[in-house]
């Protein structure tokens, strides 16, 4: 009896290693790790981030297991998955992988100058997501030097245009104008005046004229920007995230109106590529909701703040996120002298702050002094001494 159960157990175990050699010999491990990069790549167009991510770590541990953590393969796939975290905006590990990547890299005996280029370029781009600008303008210097030793025009062009963003977000504005300077020259030489390649620089030519006070200049680089958009096919969501930063800097600069056109040029590609549930999209619509009442457009506000509550996305498990949007649609609704929408807004910012605060918490007291106006507002006599009678006693509670 036991020799027919071992018997069926080796039976078992040598099919299995035979199936495994087989698979091994039809479809080889670097070729299951390229597929696996192959299929995260598509997923990051898609914007499916944590599918991407996910595939991408299973490709850095095949690749690692196959030939090695110090091999080529295992380097290429652990930077591959920096950039797929750094396209996910997670960029504290986009820097963690990439340098664990970087210092096994340059130990390699031999790439080519136009390679090292191309990587420290992507390096120091991720220093300056974290904020190490002295930092990424080392990374980024060397890589301009390598890409000028190799000959390759369009990437130190790229390179000087990244250079020109670290010091424009270092506060250095003369030096970011030198740099951007000489970026355009270079992308001159090469590009075509309507190439899509023109796209990125423009928006950080306009960024560096905002810093420096002239709206008029960055206008002009916006719209140049945009019309090559509308001609040149380009990838939709790179397209979107430069039209992101580009509205942020107008949006800090409180150039509210040259903002929202390409605010909403973004909002429209990131709602037809990721839809409009996708967090990149929700927030957003979030950003520009807020730019809405800023600028005291209160049926906007109402518009936008309607719309994002209605997205399901939105302050998911998140009560304090969605009590403070109804607060703000409370506002807007104020404003348009719609007091009984007010009236359910306020009261469902109420309700969503009691969910996770206390009864005395300031943002609780907020929205009964808000009731309280709206009642002396509309002359509800009886609401308006509820109200009051409530706040003396949380008030008090706040006090002790």
């Amino acid at each position: 009896m036991y020799a027919d159960e071992l018997n069926k157990i080796v039976m078992k175990t040598t099919t299995q290693a035979l199936i495994l050699i087989l698979a091994i010999l039809i479809y080889p491990p670097q070729a299951i790790s390229q597929d696996l990069i192959a299929r995260a790549q598509i997923l990051l167009e898609k914007g499916k981030y944590e599918r991407a991510i996910r595939i991408s770590r299973q490709a850095v541990q095949e690749a690692e297991q196959v030939y090695g953590s110090n091999s080529r393969k295992a380097i290429d796939a652990k930077w591959y998955l920096g950039r797929v975290l750094h396209k996910s905006q997670m960029y504290a590990q986009a820097h963690e992988k990439m340098t664990e990547a970087m210092d096994k890299f340059l130990a390699l005996p031999e790439t080519s100058d136009s390679l090292k280029a191309a990587w420290l370029m992507e390096y120091g781009i991720v220093k300056i997501e974290i904020h190490h600008h002295l930092a990424a303008k080392t990374w980024l210097l060397k890589a301009a030097t390598f890409a000028a030793t190799s000959g390759q025009q369009k990437i130190h062009a790229d390179i000087l245009t990244q250079l020109a963003r670290n010091s424009r977000l270092s506060g250095k504005s003369v030096e970011a104008s030198s740099y951007m300077e000489s970026a355009l020259a270079g992308y001159s030489e090469i590009l075509p005046a309507d190439h899509s390649g023109w796209f990125m620089p423009l928006c950080e030519s306009a960024a560096i004229f905002e810093d420096q006070g002239e709206s008029l200049r960055a206008q002009k680089e916006i719209r140049k920007a945009l019309e090559i958009a509308d001609q040149q096919p380009m990838a939709p969501l790179s397209m979107a995230d430069f039209l992101v930063q580009m509205g942020e800097v107008m949006f800090q600069k409180k150039q509210y109106n040259q903002a929202e056109p390409i605010l909403f040029r973004a909002q429209e590609l990131l709602d037809e590529h990721l839809g409009p549930h996708h967090d990149r999209s929700v927030a957003l619509l979030k950003q520009r909701a807020e730019m809405a009442s800023f600028q005291r457009h209160w049926c906007m506000a109402a518009e936008r703040y309607r719309d994002l509550l209605g997205n399901g996305q939105y302050g998911r498990n998140n009560p304090i996120a969605t009590a403070a949007a109804h607060a703000n649609l409370g506002v807007a609704l104020i404003h348009m002298h719609d007091y009984t929408d007010a009236e359910r807004a306020w009261l469902k910012s109420l309700k969503h702050y009691q969910l996770v605060l206390a009864e005395d918490h300031e943002y609780i007291l907020h929205v009964y002094r808000e009731l309280l106006e709206l009642y002396r507002l509309t002359g509800n006599r009886d609401k308006e001494i509820f109200i009051l009678a409530r706040l003396d006693r949380l008030e008090g509670m706040a006090r002790r």
